[in-house]
């Protein structure tokens, strides 16, 4: 194992260390008995130094391995939740502290916390909009990834309109902050009993500020903030859990990925309404086959097909749906095989229709092979993407781990006779799937 391959495990490990230990202090805080807003604030200090220090130690970028031509790893999203994180402790930090110097007396609500808790919303609204857009660039990611955003950005709103409630006396809608609370409880990440204390936190708090009347002479302001200190502080030890997408691109590093054939391999065009074998190869560097958190188990192959009539005009079908049977215009028609099976599959009649073909593959000596008969039909070319994910020992899906895009080009001419009379027949495709 070379130094750089050691540097980087190194560097996930130490910050996955850096933020258990932060979410640990406020977890010990929410198990204390006594509402010691002193501890609370020392722990929430502590916490933050420790996501600060993940984010000194974790580089802008850094090369995967020795080869000069390898895209270097960018650890953007990384980064982006530690920070948000950070911020989000530091303000929860300022605020508790600041109701905290309220009740020994040492500042006015009316001259300054007023003023303080002010700039404090806007902050909060200000991290929630950082999250948002974390969340659109990551569209794509698992629903895990998403709800740990989501959650982070709950936090943040249900925050910052609590105190425009008590500073401004804006009205604070229940069943807006319930809806919101259903809206994130189906995704993945969210447990049965973080939901239930999340209910009540929010019929709390809601119901007391809600009951309160407007008429400002008529509000107890001691009373207010004790409401907004019991919200801030159970809602900032509830601790999210880690982001799956923290660790997907240390998975990314994995797979030396072969599709055949390779378009740029010296290959004649193929003719149209044939019948071409396609190989996908895969092999996991014997480096990061075990990784330090987890271990590959099972492999996913999926085959996405477009086409092309011509350079005007593109068309992306679903090649794996919807086949006709008119001789001017085919579209492709593809049945998967794995290494070892027999091919006789392609004749499956329900075999014949796929959206987005899924193989399931073992490792076998850290390699996958898997392959898909591929029926040309008379569009000009045929653009295959294999797109290859993985589970782990622990049942954990890793989307989008290792993928690759082929063109297989058509011969627009016009077939004869003896161009048909000699097209390979499908025991003739058998027996060459068979010796690949």
């Amino acid at each position: 194992i070379n130094y750089i391959h050691i540097s980087i495990h190194e560097i996930w490990l130490r910050t996955l260390i850096d933020i258990c230990h932060a979410e640990e202090r406020l977890q010990t805080t929410m198990n204390s008995p006594e509402n010691d807003l002193q501890l609370l604030c020392d722990n929430l200090a502590e916490a933050g130094s420790f996501y600060e220090s993940s984010l000194i130690q974790m580089p802008t970028r850094l090369s995967i391995d020795d080869n000069e031509h390898s895209i270097d790893a960018t650890f953007d999203f990384e980064r982006a939740y530690c920070d948000i994180r950070s911020s989000i402790i530091h303000q929860f930090y300022e605020l508790i502290h600041t109701i905290y110097q309220y009740d020994l007396g040492m500042i006015s609500f009316d001259l300054l916390g007023k003023r303080m808790l002010s700039m404090m919303a806007k902050r909060f609204s200000t991290i929630s909009s950082k999250i948002n857009d974390i969340q659109q660039s990551c569209f794509d990611g698992d629903t895990q990834t998403l709800w740990c955003l989501s959650f982070n950005r709950f936090l943040c709103d249900i925050i910052a309109s609590v105190i425009e409630r008590i500073v401004r006396n804006l009205p604070l809608d229940k069943t807006t902050w319930q809806d919101r609370l259903n809206e994130m409880s189906w995704r993945d990440g969210f447990t049965e009993q973080m939901f239930i204390r999340f209910r009540h936190i929010i019929d709390f708090v809601c119901t007391r500020l809600h009951s309160k009347k407007t008429t400002k002479k008529n509000i107890n302001i001691d009373e207010e903030l004790a409401i907004l200190q019991y919200l801030a502080s159970s809602l900032i030890t509830i601790p999210p859990s880690i982001p799956r997408m923290f660790f997907q691109k240390l998975q990314q590093t994995v797979v030396k990925l072969v599709v055949s054939p390779n378009e740029n391999e010296d290959r004649p065009v193929h003719e149209s309404d044939a019948l071409l074998p396609v190989q996908i190869h895969g092999e996991i560097d014997a480096t990061y086959h075990q990784l330090p958190l987890r271990t590959v188990k099972q492999v996913f192959v999926e085959v996405l097909t477009s086409q092309e009539m011509n350079k005007k005009t593109k068309t992306k079908v679903s090649t794996l749906d919807q086949i006709t049977d008119d001789d001017s215009y085919r579209e492709a028609k593809a049945s998967l095989f794995s290494a070892g099976s027999s091919l006789s599959k392609i004749t499956d009649n329900e075999n014949d229709h796929y959206e987005n073909v899924i193989l399931n593959e073992e490792l076998k000596d850290n390699r996958f092979h898997a392959g898909f008969i591929l029926h040309l039909g008379t569009v000009t070319h045929y653009n295959i993407h294999v797109r290859v994910s993985f589970e782990d020992n622990n049942g954990q899906r890793w989307t989008n781990v290792a993928e690759k895009t082929i063109c297989i080009k058509l011969n627009n001419r016009r077939q004869n006779r003896s161009a048909v009379a000699t097209r390979p027949s499908l025991q003739q495709i058998r027996s060459t799937g068979a010796t690949n």
